[in-house]
């Protein structure tokens, strides 16, 4: 990655005074079931039974609107997301939407069409040790992108990795590629969750991000942060039906 390039490990110092906080969660730890409708099917998923808890599409304030659910297993509607499948993972209050967006020129067409807000990063601890991120609303369909994610201790960044979700998603920002077992894990065929190089006793702050290079030689993306946490449940992706995506 070139100095002139921003990544979010490296740009986020810049963002830290102003990263958003994530939406609430259930204080119950149940696991939740989260279907993600079709586009075509974001207005059916509007009108869901009373039983569901609605995440809206960002508001002009780039905060998803979210409304309570009546149970703590109840199904979340991801609005506005061009994938469909079903997935269960546990209850987390680790999670943040990403609307830090970078550089300034940032143009949501240029990242798969991944705006602020639509992405929601979900933090866990995985059965190897390390914390794994869920990027609720980054579907595989979706155009070819960079995940990665990073620890800041201070001020300093370490265990920076990012690995493609697909062939070239990481072309011009492969300077901290993943190498296995860090990297993309594609889960019920559809969702992306990332294995990260940070140790799940870290202390610090946990940074999410989803970044494309661009032609020009800069790298755009989107990114948000949470506190790391001994609370933050584990997961087992290997219950999921993940398969892992190459870094190379």
């Amino acid at each position: 990655m070139r100095a002139v390039r921003r990544s979010p490990m490296m740009a986020a110092l810049a963002l830290a005074t102003g990263f958003l906080a994530g939406c609430g969660s259930s204080a119950t730890g149940a696991p939740t079931a989260t279907e993600v409708p079709s586009a075509g099917a974001a207005s059916a998923a509007a009108g869901a039974s009373s039983g569901a808890a609605s995440i809206a599409a960002p508001s002009a304030a780039n905060s998803p609107a979210v409304t309570a659910a009546a149970s703590p297993a109840a199904s979340v509607a991801f609005i506005s997301i061009p994938c469909s499948g079903t997935i269960t993972t546990p209850s987390t209050s680790a999670k943040s939407p990403l609307t830090q967006t970078y550089p300034a020129s940032f143009t949501a067409a240029n990242v798969g069409g991944i705006g602020p807000g639509a992405v929601q990063a979900e933090w866990f601890k995985g059965a190897g040790g390390s914390y794994v991120v869920w990027f609720a609303g980054l579907c595989k369909a979706t155009a070819a992108l960079c995940p990665g994610s990073s620890l800041k201790v201070g001020s300093a960044f370490q265990d920076i990795a990012n690995a493609p979700t697909g062939a070239g998603g990481c072309d011009g920002d492969s300077k901290y590629l993943a190498a296995a077992p860090a990297g993309v894990q594609v889960c019920a065929k559809a969702f992306v969750f990332f294995v990260s190089k940070i140790p799940d006793s870290a202390s610090g702050t946990l940074y999410a991000s989803v970044e494309k290079g661009q032609p020009d030689g800069t790298v755009m993306g989107l990114t948000s942060a949470v506190p790391a946490s001994a609370t933050i449940p584990t997961i087992d992706l290997s219950k999921l039906g993940c398969s892992g995506v190459a870094s190379s």
